[in-house]
């Protein structure tokens, strides 16, 4: 009885370390694939806005002038 109570908790150690082992090599795998792929081109957007003449909260008089933007989605 005792030796099959060995045989049977020696089985399960080596099957959870065989689980533990494939985990990795999954979790390795699916890091070198992510790597491999280039990250797509980030889309972007320019907007010109016009900023009319205005005095700055500091006193400073700003002239009229045309400011571009560039929104990233």
């Amino acid at each position: 009885m005792n030796d099959l109570k060995r045989a049977e908790q020696s089985s399960f150690q080596r099957g959870q370390q065989a689980g533990r082992a494939a985990q990795v090599r999954a979790a390795y795998h699916q890091a070198q694939l992510e790597q491999e792929r280039p990250a797509p081109p980030v889309p972007k957007r320019y907007y010109e806005v016009e900023v009319p003449s205005h005095v700055a909260n500091d006193g400073v008089k700003i002239e009229a002038h045309k400011l571009t933007l560039a929104v990233v989605r």
